[in-house]
């Protein structure tokens, strides 16, 4: 069952996350993990290249398309990582994660993280 709550930020898991990234306020870079698409995709004003840097390093799709059997170009709207980064002005990426949850899948995406770092990305 799915339930998404009488309004947004409704429920109280979300109320608390909202709370505490409300006072967290702006950092270098926030990244939303969810699954399983198998892409990368900036979020609001973040540069793209940001989203491709990591998408590349963890071997996934970038350029906020996924490839479904054609391109479709993925737009986040009323989103919780959109209202983050809309609200704080916080880079943002989306990480939709592979179905293949592996050691290696999961190595792949530290060493997103890692090189972003690196790089003075974060």
């Amino acid at each position: 069952m799915f339930y998404h709550g009488s309004s947004a930020s409704s429920e109280p898991e979300s109320r608390a996350v909202t709370g505490f990234l409300s006072a967290l306020g702006k950092t270098n870079l926030s990244v939303f993990y969810h699954d399983n698409l198998n892409y990368v995709a900036p979020v609001g004003n973040t540069d793209i290249r940001v989203g491709n840097k990591y998408a590349a390093t963890a071997n996934m799709k970038g350029q906020g398309t996924r490839d479904i059997g054609s391109t479709v170009t993925v737009t986040q709207h009323g989103s919780f990582d959109g209202w983050y980064n809309d609200s704080t002005g916080t880079p943002t990426i989306l990480v939709e994660l592979s179905s293949d949850q592996s050691v290696g899948k999961i190595t792949d995406q530290v060493n997103a993280i890692k090189k972003l770092i690196a790089d003075g990305d974060i």
